[in-house]
């Protein structure tokens, strides 16, 4: 993406909470389910708290063709893209807040999120 395209985007989905991710099921389907954007200056990547062994983790695994959108009143913005896992525990401690203790309360450390 080129730096003006990485500065709209960044634009657009400055102060967004929610995202709607979409992966591929195994058969095929697309599957959306709103996702918790992560607080993080857009540079090219968008993060998100998952469970490791759920349906997102899973599908980006063997089919890692994603779309996410996200929107207000003014604006929205429809990203196709290339979703990776990451288990590392540091960038998990980096991007983790109060936001994501509520919803994962056993902490960054756990194997469990992604």
């Amino acid at each position: 993406m080129a730096e003006h395209g990485v500065e709209k985007v960044r634009e657009l989905v400055a102060g967004e909470k929610i995202a709607m991710l979409t992966t591929l099921g195994a058969d095929g389907s697309l599957e959306s389910r709103p996702m918790s954007l992560q607080e993080t200056e857009f540079d090219g990547d968008l993060w998100f708290f998952a469970e490791a062994d759920g349906g997102p983790a899973k599908s980006i695994a063997a089919n890692p063709k994603v779309n996410v959108t996200t929107g207000s009143r003014s604006s929205w913005v429809s990203i196709a893209g290339e979703g990776i896992v990451v288990t590392d525990v540091a960038k998990k401690k980096e991007l983790w807040n109060s936001g994501a203790e509520a919803w994962l309360p056993q902490g960054p450390r756990t194997p469990r999120w992604c």
